[in-house]
């Protein structure tokens, strides 16, 4: 009976080093917390106050260790969250650049001294007059002052 309660108290000791949170910051100056140390070391060791001991340690709530795990876990979430946005905004905004390129290029097209014209489905040109150039060009110029 003895050697049993020396094993888990040993197992219950090893079980709460092998439990550890560690902290980092990064090239960006931005602080992170793992379980495991950054690859590049350098990570501190974060220590925890113990409470007192609990019948389920692992599934109360109360546990400090299992509360910085938990924020810990939202935190990531949050973390990837927040990295996503960033990723679909980069997206949005290469989209609208290519979109002034192209309302550019066509602001080019119109611009020009010669005469425009337009393909139609059989393959003949429609030639643009004065006054339809002018008006595709007042269009497209109110969509181009979104870009600048």
């Amino acid at each position: 009976m003895k050697w049993m309660i020396c094993t888990l108290s040993l197992l219950s000791c090893l079980a709460a080093q092998a439990g550890g949170i560690y902290r980092w910051t990064d090239e960006a100056g931005r602080v992170h917390f793992g379980e495991r140390p950054p690859p590049a070391g350098g990570g501190e060791a974060v220590k925890l106050r113990q409470g007192k001991p609990s019948a389920m340690p692992a599934q109360s709530a109360s546990n400090p260790l299992e509360r910085q795990r938990k924020a810990l876990k939202a935190f990531e979430r949050d973390r990837e969250y927040r990295r996503e946005r960033a990723r679909e905004k980069a997206a949005e905004r290469r989209q609208a650049e290519q979109n002034c390129r192209v309302l550019r290029q066509e602001w080019r097209w119109l611009d020009h001294g010669g005469p425009i014209y337009l393909k139609n489905p059989d393959g003949s040109r429609r030639y643009l007059d004065e006054g339809e150039r002018q008006r595709r060009k007042t269009a497209l110029r109110k969509r181009l002052d979104t870009c600048d």
